[in-house]
């Protein structure tokens, strides 16, 4: 029961020791909740994301439209998308699941 505790506490202490080196031995949750508390998930300011298209697959199209679909989906692979986006230290503290979907945050201060 202690070594599953443990092995379930070490990710959050290796992620906190990334921002201000927190080292626990054998804590309790309530410990590495609490040593934790003002450490960041990442690190405020501006973030540029970009992504590109690997691949497209089309599965279950109609016969009729298979090469149509096809076509597109070569036109589609290589295509690379960038944005920025401004993490403010709230944000970097509890991020939400759309923090890196750009919305004209690329304006950090």
């Amino acid at each position: 029961m202690m070594n599953r505790a443990l092995l379930l506490l070490a990710p959050a202490v290796l992620l906190s020791g990334c921002d201000k080196g927190v080292e626990l031995k054998n804590a309790s949750v309530e410990d590495v909740a609490e040593a934790t508390k003002d450490s960041h998930f990442i690190t405020p300011g501006q973030w540029t994301t970009t992504s590109e298209i690997l691949a497209v697959e089309l599965e279950g199209l109609p016969a009729e439209a298979k090469q149509m679909g096809q076509s597109m989906a070569k036109s589609m692979v290589g295509r690379k998308n960038s944005f920025d986006s401004c993490v403010t230290e709230a944000e970097s503290r509890k991020p939400t699941a759309d923090l890196f979907a750009g919305g004209g945050k690329g304006n950090c201060t």
